[in-house]
């Protein structure tokens, strides 16, 4: 197997984008109003939520994680500025 075609399977595997914009498709449709009009379709599209919220969990939780972790750095930079300059010995 050559790194080109294992790099598509990978992509295909992984694709991050296409499964949050399915995510996001399944989830309008369970917001319109005649959602639970057909139940049979709603636990179809249910059914197919689930798969995608347990992949794509631990990536928004990482993805939070490095938000907060940006926003500390941010707030120790500003706390060692204020400092001023180390007293000298």
């Amino acid at each position: 197997m050559t790194w080109w075609f294992a790099s598509q399977i990978c992509g295909t595997l992984f694709d991050l984008a296409g499964k949050q914009a399915d995510k996001a498709k399944l989830e309008a449709r369970m917001g319109e109003a005649n959602f639970w009009d057909n139940p049979d379709k709603a636990k179809q599209t249910i059914a197919q939520l689930k798969p995608l919220n347990n992949i794509l969990k631990p990536y928004e939780d990482l993805d939070k994680t490095k938000e907060d972790m940006v926003v500390m750095a941010e707030f120790a930079g500003e706390d060692a500025s204020s400092l001023g300059s180390p007293v000298p010995s």
